[in-house]
Protein backbone atom coordinates (compact mmCIF):
# COMPACT_ATOMS: atom_id res chain seq x y z
CA UNK A 1 0.00 0.00 0.00
CA UNK A 2 1.17 3.52 -0.97
CA UNK A 3 2.00 5.41 2.71
CA UNK A 4 -0.62 7.94 3.34
CA UNK A 5 -3.26 6.42 1.03
CA UNK A 6 -6.64 6.01 1.81
CA UNK A 7 -7.35 2.28 3.08
CA UNK A 8 -9.90 0.16 1.58
CA UNK A 9 -10.62 -1.22 -1.95
CA UNK A 10 -9.35 1.09 -4.76
CA UNK A 11 -8.42 3.59 -1.82
CA UNK A 12 -5.13 4.68 -3.27
CA UNK A 13 -6.98 5.39 -6.64
CA UNK A 14 -9.63 7.51 -5.00
CA UNK A 15 -6.97 9.12 -3.73
CA UNK A 16 -4.99 9.64 -7.24
CA UNK A 17 -8.24 10.95 -8.86
CA UNK A 18 -9.00 13.50 -6.22
CA UNK A 19 -5.28 14.72 -6.31
CA UNK A 20 -5.84 14.77 -10.16
CA UNK A 21 -9.06 16.72 -9.56
CA UNK A 22 -7.81 19.30 -7.12
CA UNK A 23 -4.74 19.76 -9.81
CA UNK A 24 -7.33 20.57 -12.60
CA UNK A 25 -9.44 22.72 -10.87
CA UNK A 26 -6.40 24.81 -9.51
CA UNK A 27 -4.69 24.80 -13.20
CA UNK A 28 -8.00 26.30 -14.21
CA UNK A 29 -8.16 28.70 -11.65
CA UNK A 30 -5.20 30.09 -12.32
CA UNK A 31 -5.40 30.81 -15.84
CA UNK A 32 -8.01 32.46 -14.94
CA UNK A 33 -7.36 36.44 -14.77
CA UNK A 34 -7.81 40.32 -16.44
CA UNK A 35 -8.24 39.81 -20.05
CA UNK A 36 -5.64 42.36 -21.76
CA UNK A 37 -7.54 44.78 -23.62
CA UNK A 38 -5.99 44.35 -26.93
CA UNK A 39 -7.05 40.79 -27.25
CA UNK A 40 -10.91 42.40 -27.83
CA UNK A 41 -12.78 44.79 -29.13
CA UNK A 42 -15.70 46.82 -27.71
CA UNK A 43 -18.64 47.98 -30.19
CA UNK A 44 -21.85 49.45 -30.16
CA UNK A 45 -24.98 48.23 -31.32
CA UNK A 46 -24.20 49.31 -34.97
CA UNK A 47 -20.83 47.65 -34.85
CA UNK A 48 -18.41 50.68 -34.57
CA UNK A 49 -15.51 50.83 -31.96
CA UNK A 50 -15.67 52.02 -29.06
CA UNK A 51 -11.53 52.65 -27.99
CA UNK A 52 -11.95 54.95 -25.43
CA UNK A 53 -13.96 52.44 -23.13
CA UNK A 54 -10.86 50.03 -22.87
CA UNK A 55 -7.87 52.31 -21.94
CA UNK A 56 -7.41 51.68 -18.78
CA UNK A 57 -8.42 55.66 -18.48
CA UNK A 58 -11.05 56.75 -15.83
CA UNK A 59 -11.31 60.37 -17.59
CA UNK A 60 -12.20 58.38 -21.17
CA UNK A 61 -14.94 56.63 -22.43
CA UNK A 62 -17.82 56.52 -24.61
CA UNK A 63 -22.11 57.39 -24.84
CA UNK A 64 -24.01 54.90 -26.03
CA UNK A 65 -27.14 55.81 -27.20
CA UNK A 66 -29.80 54.45 -29.15
CA UNK A 67 -34.02 55.21 -30.51
CA UNK A 68 -34.94 52.10 -27.76
CA UNK A 69 -35.26 51.90 -24.61
CA UNK A 70 -32.47 49.56 -24.61
CA UNK A 71 -28.41 50.51 -25.47
CA UNK A 72 -26.46 47.46 -26.17
CA UNK A 73 -23.01 47.02 -26.30
CA UNK A 74 -20.77 44.13 -28.11
CA UNK A 75 -17.72 42.75 -26.94
CA UNK A 76 -15.77 40.89 -29.42
CA UNK A 77 -13.09 38.16 -27.97
CA UNK A 78 -11.76 38.02 -31.53
CA UNK A 79 -11.81 33.83 -30.58
CA UNK A 80 -13.78 31.65 -28.21
CA UNK A 81 -13.07 32.29 -24.69
CA UNK A 82 -13.75 31.75 -21.31
CA UNK A 83 -15.46 34.59 -19.36
CA UNK A 84 -16.61 34.91 -15.61
CA UNK A 85 -16.95 38.36 -14.63
CA UNK A 86 -17.52 41.66 -16.21
CA UNK A 87 -16.62 45.29 -14.42
CA UNK A 88 -17.83 48.32 -15.89
CA UNK A 89 -18.04 51.93 -14.63
CA UNK A 90 -18.39 55.41 -16.21
CA UNK A 91 -16.04 58.00 -16.22
CA UNK A 92 -14.90 60.61 -13.29
CA UNK A 93 -16.69 63.66 -14.73
CA UNK A 94 -19.49 63.52 -17.47
CA UNK A 95 -18.72 63.01 -20.84
CA UNK A 96 -20.89 65.75 -22.17
CA UNK A 97 -21.44 68.84 -20.15
CA UNK A 98 -23.56 70.53 -22.64
CA UNK A 99 -26.17 67.86 -22.60
CA UNK A 100 -29.99 69.25 -22.58
CA UNK A 101 -30.71 65.52 -21.70
CA UNK A 102 -33.09 65.44 -18.35
CA UNK A 103 -31.50 65.39 -15.01
CA UNK A 104 -31.47 62.00 -13.37
CA UNK A 105 -32.02 63.12 -9.62
CA UNK A 106 -31.60 60.54 -7.31
CA UNK A 107 -30.54 57.24 -7.83
CA UNK A 108 -32.29 55.26 -10.41
CA UNK A 109 -32.23 51.57 -11.29
CA UNK A 110 -31.29 50.22 -14.56
CA UNK A 111 -31.94 46.23 -15.74
CA UNK A 112 -28.57 44.90 -17.50
CA UNK A 113 -28.67 41.43 -19.40
CA UNK A 114 -25.70 39.86 -20.89
CA UNK A 115 -25.50 36.96 -23.72
CA UNK A 116 -22.96 34.86 -24.81
CA UNK A 117 -23.27 34.55 -28.42
CA UNK A 118 -21.42 33.04 -31.31
CA UNK A 119 -22.42 36.52 -33.64
CA UNK A 120 -22.92 40.25 -31.98
CA UNK A 121 -26.37 39.78 -31.59
CA UNK A 122 -28.11 37.86 -28.69
CA UNK A 123 -29.26 33.91 -28.68
CA UNK A 124 -31.12 32.31 -26.86
CA UNK A 125 -31.63 33.25 -22.89
CA UNK A 126 -29.63 36.04 -21.12
CA UNK A 127 -26.78 33.63 -19.30
CA UNK A 128 -26.84 36.39 -16.13
CA UNK A 129 -29.30 39.61 -15.55
CA UNK A 130 -28.65 42.20 -13.09
CA UNK A 131 -30.14 45.53 -11.76
CA UNK A 132 -27.66 47.89 -11.18
CA UNK A 133 -27.85 51.76 -9.54
CA UNK A 134 -26.55 54.52 -11.43
CA UNK A 135 -25.64 58.08 -9.84
CA UNK A 136 -27.46 61.31 -10.77
CA UNK A 137 -26.58 63.14 -13.43
CA UNK A 138 -28.01 63.42 -16.83
CA UNK A 139 -25.46 60.56 -18.11
CA UNK A 140 -27.03 56.97 -16.70
CA UNK A 141 -23.63 56.47 -14.98
CA UNK A 142 -23.67 52.77 -14.05
CA UNK A 143 -20.57 51.09 -12.33
CA UNK A 144 -20.78 47.76 -10.87
CA UNK A 145 -18.74 44.33 -11.12
CA UNK A 146 -20.80 41.21 -12.02
CA UNK A 147 -19.34 37.67 -11.62
CA UNK A 148 -20.99 34.47 -13.27
CA UNK A 149 -21.37 31.11 -14.47
CA UNK A 150 -17.89 30.86 -16.39
CA UNK A 151 -19.06 30.87 -20.39
CA UNK A 152 -17.04 30.40 -23.51
CA UNK A 153 -17.97 32.04 -26.83
CA UNK A 154 -16.60 34.63 -29.24
CA UNK A 155 -19.09 37.65 -27.90
CA UNK A 156 -20.46 39.27 -25.00
CA UNK A 157 -23.41 41.32 -25.54
CA UNK A 158 -24.17 43.58 -22.61
CA UNK A 159 -27.50 45.63 -22.66
CA UNK A 160 -28.84 48.32 -20.61
CA UNK A 161 -32.47 49.03 -20.20
CA UNK A 162 -33.15 52.68 -19.62
CA UNK A 163 -36.96 52.43 -19.39
CA UNK A 164 -38.64 55.34 -20.27
CA UNK A 165 -35.45 57.51 -19.80
CA UNK A 166 -34.05 58.36 -22.86
CA UNK A 167 -30.34 59.60 -21.21
CA UNK A 168 -27.15 58.43 -22.74
CA UNK A 169 -25.20 55.47 -20.91
CA UNK A 170 -21.94 57.06 -20.30
CA UNK A 171 -19.47 53.86 -20.43
CA UNK A 172 -15.94 54.56 -18.98
CA UNK A 173 -14.54 51.63 -18.46
CA UNK A 174 -14.68 48.17 -19.35
CA UNK A 175 -12.77 44.62 -18.19
CA UNK A 176 -13.58 41.30 -18.96
CA UNK A 177 -12.00 38.16 -17.09
CA UNK A 178 -11.59 34.83 -18.01
CA UNK A 179 -8.83 32.97 -19.89
CA UNK A 180 -8.31 31.96 -23.95
CA UNK A 181 -10.20 28.72 -24.91
CA UNK A 182 -13.05 27.05 -23.86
Amino acid sequence: MIPGAISGKGGWVKQAVGLFLIALISASSARAAKLDATSWTLRDASGAALDLAGDNNIDSGSLLDAETASVRCVIDLGTATTVHRLFLTATAQPLDGQSTDPELGGSRMFHIRLWSSSTPEPQGAPVAEWDARSVTGREIRVSANFRFQPVARRYLVVELDRGTWGNPWNLGEVEVYGWSGD
